[in-house]
C-alpha cells in the first residue's frame, strides 16, 4: 500500500536529523547578531491581545495633548481678560482734568513748589499795583475752581518767568508794547516771591541781556508784560480745572 511505504521514509529523516523547509536556520556563535525583529518577537509572544492592550501605555498618561499655538486661539477669549483694563483706563481718561496750555505750566510750577520746595528761594518781583490786583483775583478764582487752596503767587510768577521768551529781541518787543499800551509803566510795587531755581536763573539772565540792550531798570517793565500776557491767555482758557487724585491702593 503506498501509505505504509512513505511512513519509514518520513521516520528515516527525522532520524537523521533532517530540518524542514520552514523552519529558520540555526545561526552560529562566531556570526555577528543581527538586529532584533520586532514583529517576529510580537508575533511569536505568547502574551495574548488582551495582555498586551492591557500592559500598553494609554495615549492619556504616555502623551499630554499639547495646547493649540497662541496664533490659533481665539483673540476674542483674550479680549475678554482686557476688558476690565481698558474700561478702567478710559474712565481715566475721561475723568482727568483738561489743562490748557497755560493753566498747565502754573499747574507745574505749583507741583514742583510742592515736590522740591527745599529748592525754592525768594526773589524780589516788581509789578505795578494793577496787574498785582489782577494776579490776586486770578489766584484767588483758580483756588475755587480746583479746589487747591494752597495756589498762591509763586506758582503763577514762577510760571510766568518759565514761559518767557528766549530771544532778546522778543523780550524788548514785549517791553515797548507795554509801554506803548500803558504809555509808559507807572511805578511798580515790589515784592518778594519765592521760585525756582530755574526761573531765578532766567529772570537775572534777562535782566542782563535788558542791560546789554540799554533797557537798564526795566525788570518792572518786563515782569509787567509778561504777567499781562499770561492772565490774558488764562482768561481765554477758563477756569482752572480740579486735579484728578488717583488712589494709592
Amino acid at each position: 500500500m503506498p501509505e505504509q511505504a512513505e511512513a519509514p521514509a518520513s521516520a528515516s529523516s527525522e532520524e537523521n536529523g533532517a530540518q524542514p523547509q520552514d523552519a529558520a536556520p540555526v545561526k552560529r556563535s562566531d556570526e555577528p547578531v543581527e538586529a532584533v525583529d520586532a514583529e517576529a518577537l510580537e508575533a511569536n509572544s505568547p502574551v495574548s491581545a488582551v495582555e498586551a492592550s492591557v500592559l500598553a501605555p494609554t495615549a492619556s498618561l504616555a502623551e499630554p495633548p499639547s495646547s493649540p499655538p497662541l496664533a490659533t486661539l481665539d483673540p476674542r477669549l483674550s479680549d475678554k481678560k482686557q476688558r476690565p483694563a481698558r474700561r478702567e483706563r478710559a474712565r481715566a481718561d475721561t475723568n482727568a482734568p483738561q489743562y490748557g496750555e497755560s493753566q498747565q505750566k502754573v499747574w507745574n510750577s505749583f507741583k514742583d513748589s510742592r515736590v522740591r520746595s527745599r529748592l525754592w528761594k525768594q526773589h524780589g518781583v516788581n509789578l505795578i499795583p494793577e496787574v498785582w490786583a489782577d494776579l490776586d483775583a486770578r489766584v484767588k478764582a483758580d483756588r475755587k475752581s480746583s479746589g487747591e487752596t494752597d495756589l498762591a503767587r509763586p506758582a503763577y510768577i514762577d510760571a510766568i518767568i518759565l514761559d518767557a521768551p528766549e530771544d532778546i529781541d522778543e523780550i524788548v518787543e514785549l517791553v515797548d508794547l507795554i509801554n506803548e499800551e500803558l504809555l509808559g509803566v507807572p511805578a511798580g510795587d515790589r515784592t518778594s516771591v519765592s521760585m525756582s531755581p530755574e526761573a531765578r536763573t532766567k529772570f537775572l539772565g534777562h535782566l542782563e541781556a535788558l542791560a546789554d540792550a540799554r533797557m537798564k531798570r526795566k525788570g518792572k517793565d518786563l515782569m509787567t508784560a509778561l504777567t499781562v500776557r499770561m492772565l490774558r491767555r488764562l482768561d481765554t482758557e477758563g477756569s482752572m480745572p480740579k486735579p484728578q487724585r488717583p488712589r494709592l491702593l
